[in-house]
């Protein structure tokens, strides 16, 4: 399979400064002089951004970039969330509702389980699952809406790929017919879990303290929860989410990054802590999708701000760190699917914090809805489309 790499030289975070520098002419100076100093500034940091993304781009096809394929290797009807169990062994989900176990060595299906309590509707459905060995038990969490419209998380025992003894550990309470908005990733984190929820389609859920859309959850393996600030709705870790559908932990960093889809424009990448306030919809760089305003679109006191923003949206979906030899030129930089470009998204960082991006396979598998790095070395990919599938990005 032929790969595509198209280059946007300037990332998305480039910032206009005309009107700034024209905002400080003095007296008696023609506009004209300062609008032609800002138009030279502004073309200088162009230019350096621009060269030093050229450069990023230049190393990586130096290093191999030109010397990967893609190799489909299974068949999936609308796949969402994947982990794996072993190195040998995948979980994957399609949002209908069924839950597979893909087996590498064989190219097939090893188990399977259909649930019959999964609303799928619009954005909801089975979403994202992970795998977790405790002890001497090995669990499978899964995020999904139920036949009631709210967003549980379910808890399997799995023994010789069965799926046994499942318990629902975990409800939101709160029931939507809006069919959008869902978030659902997870991430294990210090022996809990922490899993997003996304505003159900009611902004105004990610400034209500009091309720569970809108917010990043912690549990621990058996669905139990604490108060981590004063007034907040026990097992809330952070609020002010939209609808985040990236999450991950970076040992190697001790944080918890996540992105998530903003309105029209302002898709971000926030680090997570525990007791923080990430803005939506009082602070947000995105508009309405009818081009009208929403909150403020800059920093404000008692809001965490994004390292990371995608002007216009590219409907994130899906993030891994990547820290393996296999790929050196891909070494610790960011993986991120694209929904709306069909691209995965290569950030590169620049003291452990995001400096540039590149796209890369654009329309090559279609939406690209979760990134996985195997321990080998190699990326998986699932794309979110109804001939979908699993993907596996290799060396020739």
């Amino acid at each position: 399979m032929g790969i595509f790499l198209p280059v946007a030289l300037v990332p998305p975070n480039t910032k206009n400064c005309i009107n700034s520098l024209a905002q400080s002419k003095k007296p008696n100076v023609p506009s004209n002089f300062f609008l032609f100093a800002a138009f030279l500034k502004n073309a200088f940091v162009v230019l350096v951004i621009g060269l030093s993304n050229l450069f990023f781009i230049s190393k990586l096809y130096a290093l191999g970039f030109n010397d990967l394929k893609v190799q489909k290797l299974q068949d999936f009807e609308y796949a969402w969330g994947m982990d794996l169990i072993d190195n040998e062994n995948l979980l994957v989900s399609e949002k209908k509702g069924v839950l597979y176990i893909y087996n590498f060595s064989t190219g097939k299906i090893v188990g399977k389980e259909a649930y019959n309590d999964v609303l799928s509707k619009r954005q909801g459905g089975l979403l994202d699952i992970i795998f977790v060995k405790d002890k001497e038990k090995n669990f499978v969490f899964s995020c999904y809406q139920n036949l009631s419209s709210d967003l549980i998380v379910a808890r399997h025992e799995l023994k010789n790929f069965k799926f046994l003894n499942k318990k629902i550990i975990f409800s939101s309470k709160y029931q939507s017919r809006s069919g959008v908005h869902f978030g659902c990733r997870f991430i294990n984190y210090k022996n809990n879990i922490l899993f997003s929820i996304g505003d159900r389609g009611d902004r105004n859920n990610s400034q209500n303290s009091k309720n569970y859309p809108g917010s990043i959850i912690k549990i621990d393996y058996e669905g139990n929860h604490k108060i981590t600030k004063e007034g907040w709705l026990s097992g809330i870790f952070s609020m002010g989410h939209r609808n985040p559908q990236g999450l991950i932990y970076i040992k190697e960093f001790d944080e918890i990054w996540s992105h998530e889809h903003g309105p029209k424009g302002g898709d971000e990448i926030n680090i997570v802590k525990m007791g923080k306030n990430y803005g939506w919809p009082v602070v947000t760089y995105g508009k309405e999708y009818w081009g009208g305003k929403i909150g403020v679109s800059k920093p404000v006191k008692g809001y965490e701000d994004p390292i990371w923003k995608w002007i216009p949206s590219i409907a994130p979906s899906g993030m891994a760190f990547y820290n393996n030899d296999y790929f050196e030129f891909l070494k610790n930089k960011i993986l991120v699917g694209s929904l709306k470009f069909k691209t995965l998204y290569i950030v590169n960082l620049n003291n452990k914090r995001p400096s540039t991006e590149i796209k890369f396979l654009k329309n090559k598998i279609g939406r690209i809805r979760d990134v996985l790095v195997h321990p080998k070395g190699h990326i998986l990919l699932i794309n979110d489309e109804r001939d979908g599938g699993l993907f596996k990005l290799d060396k020739y």
